[in-house]
């Protein structure tokens, strides 16, 4: 088993990641979350420093995956 870890956006409050686990090569599950950047002596979200802001936005993904983005749901049945 692997985890691939893409860095999908940043600004300078959040991060937006997926992870995608693959098993023999193939993938089997998706997970992708937006992080918020929390100052804990403030209290509240905070930019982040400049330079890991830099480093997030070189790390960005190119091309993101086709599912990343899409919301989810669960059906109701009757």
């Amino acid at each position: 088993m692997e985890i691939e870890s893409l860095v999908l956006g940043a600004d300078a409050k959040r991060l937006r990641v997926a992870h995608i686990m693959k098993v023999d090569g193939s993938e089997r599950a998706t997970f992708e979350c937006v992080m918020l950047h929390f100052d804990s002596k403030a209290g509240r979200t905070a930019p982040m420093p400049e330079a890991t802001q830099a480093a997030l936005k070189a790390a960005t993904a190119v091309e993101l995956p086709a599912w990343a983005g899409r919301g989810i749901t669960l059906d109701k049945k009757p």
